[in-house]
């Protein structure tokens, strides 16, 4: 009995003294499947450089928003500060204007009532006609010319300049080829043209082909002595515009005037 127990005794210690790892092929293999697993969990990098680096991208990210947001900032404020300026400089021109505009018009209502006191006013050159300032220098004792002596003939009527030709264009052209008509049958004085046909018939002689047509088919209808000087100047008239247009042109062609 006493030799079995001690080979009993002595088989524990052979198996207490034997290593946990075994030694060799078996310990490399354990090692290496240790790396797989960390490898497989991401254990390959310390924890503490990981974060360190998300930190440090968190932080140039917001540095780049700060920036980007300030730029924006400082161009909004660009555009509004150039928008208000122009917006002045426009209140400022319009201001400008429109007071230019009440001065013209505080002028021309000025020039207006004045011509309109000047017209009224007595003794005025204005109010006086086209011979007020020949009046107004003239001296206190001179006299007005003699009336022509009953005695004058057409020989003795003065010479002017013929008419120029009437073409029948426009109302302005009418009016001053009759005012120029009126001016010479004043100058005349009734020596040559002393009735309304002999006054009809000179101005008849200016006349372009076209309004000497025109009057040929009139005097056809109406005959020959039967219009009156005041009826031709009618006539002239309405042989360019209708009387039912005639204001209008009127107007239109006063605007041109001025």
């Amino acid at each position: 009995m006493t030799t079995r127990s001690q080979s009993r005794t002595q088989e524990a210690g052979t198996l207490r003294d034997v290593p946990e790892t075994p030694p060799g092929p078996l310990r490399e293999a354990s090692v290496a499947s240790e790396e797989q697993r960390q490898e497989f969990r991401g254990d390959s990098t310390p924890l503490g450089d990981n974060l360190s680096e998300i930190e440090e991208s968190i932080e140039r990210e917001r540095a780049e928003s700060e920036r980007l947001r300030t730029r924006i900032h400082e161009e909004r404020e660009k555009k509004r500060r150039a928008i208000e300026s122009r917006i002045a400089e426009l209140e400022k021109e319009e201001a400008r204007r429109a007071a230019y505009e009440a001065e013209l018009e505080e002028l021309l209502g000025t020039k207006g009532d004045r011509s309109a006191t000047n017209h009224k006013r007595p003794g005025s050159p204005l109010g006086s006609g086209r011979g007020a300032p020949r009046e107004a220098h003239r001296e206190p004792n001179s006299r007005p010319p003699s009336p022509s002596p009953p005695h004058q003939t057409a020989r003795d009527a003065l010479k002017f300049r013929d008419l120029p030709m009437y073409n029948g264009k426009t109302l302005r052209e009418a009016q001053t080829f009759l005012d120029g008509a009126e001016r010479r049958f004043r100058i005349d004085a009734g020596l040559r043209y002393k009735g309304d046909q002999s006054r009809i018939d000179y101005c008849v002689l200016a006349f372009g082909t076209a309004p000497a047509a025109k009057w040929e088919r009139y005097e056809r209808r109406r005959g020959v002595g039967t219009t009156t000087w005041e009826q031709f100047k009618e006539w002239m008239k309405d042989s360019i515009v209708d009387p039912a247009n005639r204001a209008f042109d009127a107007v239109t062609s006063y605007n041109e005037a001025r």
